[in-house]
């Protein structure tokens, strides 16, 4: 072939085989660029969507603590009011118990001993020094356990019962 025919070729030719190439080129540069824009898209997605899953969790775990936070405080303010009831209830029983063994003049081994773990419970939950004087009265009175523990409060029980019956 001819050298004139194959410049007048190649200077037609090549131009277009050229911009056709910078074509396919820039197509493939757009496609690559749009598929990694949508690549960080999903991306930008999942990391918005465990931010937001990540926020809700926080608040849940603010709302579970506020709860946990409410429902000990209850706790403590139960717990206080029955350790207040049972020492409430401990002070009258030894009060009582008291009052009974003074009228009997003496304690059994068994009384001083149910009386004595009664008043060291009694302490225990931070009761004051009311009760105190009454256990060492009680502590004074002689021990005898030749005598049977009769309850003054047994004796008012038998006489209702007597009236009863006669």
């Amino acid at each position: 072939m001819d050298t004139k025919f194959l410049e007048a070729l190649a200077t037609v030719i090549l131009p277009i085989v050229m911009t056709s190439l910078m074509g396919i080129i820039a197509y493939k540069i757009e496609y690559r660029d749009k598929k990694k824009e949508k690549e960080l898209e999903r991306a930008e997605a999942l990391r918005k969507e465990e931010a937001d899953r990540f926020e809700q969790f926080r608040k849940e775990e603010k709302e579970l603590h506020e709860e946990l936070k409410r429902m000990i405080r209850e706790n403590t303010e139960r717990t206080f009011l029955n350790a207040e009831a049972s020492k409430d209830v401990l002070r009258y029983m030894l009060t009582r118990y008291h009052a009974e063994y003074m009228i009997q003049g003496y304690i059994t081994s068994h009384q001083l001993d149910v009386f004595s773990e009664l008043y060291n419970t009694y302490h225990a939950l931070g009761g004051n020094g009311t009760v105190t004087h009454l256990f060492e009265e009680v502590s004074n009175l002689p021990v005898r356990n030749d005598c049977p523990s009769v309850s003054p409060y047994q004796k008012v029980l038998q006489m209702a019962n007597d009236k009863k019956e006669g």
